[in-house]
């Protein structure tokens, strides 16, 4: 409901997955999706929920753990609540960036994407073909991602977390994108978010236009 309301980060649609543990302010207007590693609680993606609430959510939580013994620690952020943390006093350290992709405006077109031209023919060739598949889902399809998944993961245990695992009821919340070969085996696939995606879409955009309209303002301001 939040989420619907509200928009959330890129990260927000793991909190179906149901590996983390969730905490909801009290105004009930922002939550974080937490997992506990010794001493320290691990949010995924920050606070999600009213944007206006974010720096009160936060100061709750971070009390709340530090009550129990516990060192919030947050993880995967985006750019937007960097002052609240700041002024929280944390740190920050950068591990890694995600990448967005317009997929309307992506094109293989132009000398840069030749060799991603010529793999995508050699796919085409070999009779391989792509599909989105719609819920209700068949048990029958779920066994074959089953072991298309066991054979990719090779006797290791699911990571979790950040990244996303065969899970049932998570995978049934909307399409899957399949790739099979010539022979109609299913060789690869991934989940789609949609609407969550599309609604963090457009969070973004809207956080890109305020970034852009302060930027423009703030020279002007302090002269």
């Amino acid at each position: 409901e939040l989420i619907s309301k509200y928009g959330g980060s890129s990260l927000a649609h793991y909190v179906f997955v149901g590996d983390k543990y969730v905490h909801i302010s009290k105004k009930e207007d922002v939550f974080f999706q937490y997992q506990i590693i010794s001493d320290k609680i691990i949010v995924l993606g920050g606070p999600i929920g009213n944007r206006e609430a974010f720096s009160e959510a936060i100061k709750e939580f971070y009390d709340l753990a530090d009550l129990y013994g516990y060192t919030l620690v947050f993880s995967g952020v985006d750019m937007n609540i960097f002052p609240e943390l700041h002024d929280m006093g944390y740190d920050f350290l950068k591990l890694g960036q995600d990448a967005l992709v317009k997929l309307d405006e992506f094109s293989l077109a132009g000398n840069k994407n030749k060799s991603k031209r010529q793999a995508v023919s050699r796919i085409d060739k070999a009779g391989y073909t792509f599909s989105i598949e719609t819920p209700p889902f068949t048990d029958e399809l779920f066994k074959e991602l089953k072991e298309v998944s066991d054979e990719w993961l090779n006797g290791k245990k699911e990571k979790g977390f950040a990244v996303g695992y065969f899970n049932k009821e998570y995978m049934e919340m909307d399409k899957i994108a399949i790739v099979r070969n010539s022979e109609g085996e299913i060789k690869a696939f991934a989940n789609i978010t949609y609407p969550l995606i599309e609604k963090i879409k457009q969070n973004k955009i809207q956080i890109e236009e305020l970034t852009k309209q302060r930027d423009e303002l703030l020279p002007l301001l302090m002269n």
